[in-house]
């Protein structure tokens, strides 16, 4: 092939692999689907692949793209992948996206059931489409813009937190849906003023305060939570699990439960509301919409679910939210100041309050 344009409302699909001498050009509104067929260049020639704006490539090679690597869908000598193309990626068998995927990006869709794995880190500006399968970050982060948004998560579909990688999403007064899951577990942030930036990410286990795995009191998750914004913020969420597959016992109470929170895994769990029934969303899902928790700048919290009897449960009394400071400071003797709130039915006579800086006790 020597000069070849998918055009505009043009869908070419690849028999097989092929080779391009000169250019070969996915226009604006033009489609083409590699299934895992290779373009490729003759050896010793200048082959060009170009995806414009607003052009989409359909990747189905289980390495993705690649800017320069004899990997992937796309091997010609030079490679030009626009930000604001279309990606979907929908092989048959397991795939990475390959670094060939720009950092920075407008569309991403997930069709294949397989899964696929991020390559490197991702912004998306407008729109991640969960179609079928999961997306797991790994080591990578993925950025949701505020202007961006997840469409198409559920059971089967979803992000997965299974290393060091997090969600970041923007969440305000209405409630922003963090789709991530081991299984699927995920959780609603809603601010209680204003928005503010939010990082997330799950494992499979919940530890007690001297940071001992398992309770049968529990549910066996642990979302993580930090405020990326320049000021703190008081936030209420709501996570979701499945009642088969998620709890550490057999002696979990629906009807006497409650959301904690704390700063680490040595700290103490701090119960957010008094006890209640949670949700049953559907079949054995459920979920359970914790009171207010403050949240400082840069800090980054674990969000726990517990019943009356978890051995976390030692008292009834939680701090609502952080009066002051409302910023990160630098003096050495701050003047702080908290809201209280009793969540028992017991007068209080008593309380210790823990505290740390910067996520150390």
């Amino acid at each position: 092939m020597l000069f070849r344009s998918i055009a505009s409302g043009v869908t070419a699909t690849l028999g097989g692999n092929i080779t391009v001498n000169g250019k070969l050009t996915v226009q604006s509104g033009g489609t083409l689907i590699c299934g895992a067929n290779v373009i490729s260049s003759p050896a010793g020639s200048y082959g060009v692949f170009d995806l414009q704006s607003g052009g989409t490539l359909q990747i189905g090679n289980s390495n993705g793209i690649f800017s320069a690597a004899a990997a992937g869908n796309v091997q010609t000598f030079a490679r030009f992948f626009d930000p604001s193309a279309t990606y979907i990626y929908n092989g048959s068998a397991a795939q990475v996206t390959g670094d060939g995927l720009p950092p920075a990006l407008t569309s991403l869709t997930i069709n294949n059931a397989a899964g696929v794995t991020l390559s490197t880190p991702l912004n998306i500006t407008t729109s991640l489409t969960l179609t079928s399968g999961i997306l797991t970050l790994g080591s990578n982060k993925l950025t949701i813009s505020a202007s961006g948004a997840i469409s198409g998560a559920g059971a089967s579909n979803y992000i997965m937190t299974n290393g060091s990688g997090t969600l970041e999403m923007t969440a305000n007064t209405a409630g922003t849906f963090f789709p991530v899951g081991d299984d699927y577990n995920p959780i609603t942030i809603a601010t209680t003023s204003g928005s503010a930036v939010f990082d997330v990410a799950l494992t499979d286990v919940i530890t007690n305060s001297s940071n001992v795995a398992g309770t049968d009191h529990a549910v066996k998750r642990t979302w993580s939570i930090k405020n990326n914004s320049v000021s703190g913020k008081t936030v209420n969420v709501t996570p979701q699990w499945d009642d088969s597959k998620d709890l550490a016992g057999p002696d979990f109470a629906d009807a006497h439960t409650y959301v904690a929170s704390r700063l680490n895994s040595y700290a103490t769990w701090v119960q957010s509301q008094k006890f209640r029934a949670d949700n049953n969303v559907s079949g054995t899902l459920y979920n359970l919409k914790s009171g207010n928790i403050a949240m400082a700048s840069g800090t980054t919290y674990q969000i726990g679910v517990f019943d009356s009897l978890a051995a976390n449960n030692a008292n009834d009394a939680g701090i609502s939210a952080v009066l002051a400071p409302t910023s990160p400071i630098c003096v050495s003797t701050p003047s702080i100041s908290v809201q209280l709130t009793n969540y028992g039915s017991q007068k209080l006579t008593a309380v210790t309050i823990g505290w740390s800086v910067n996520g150390s006790v």
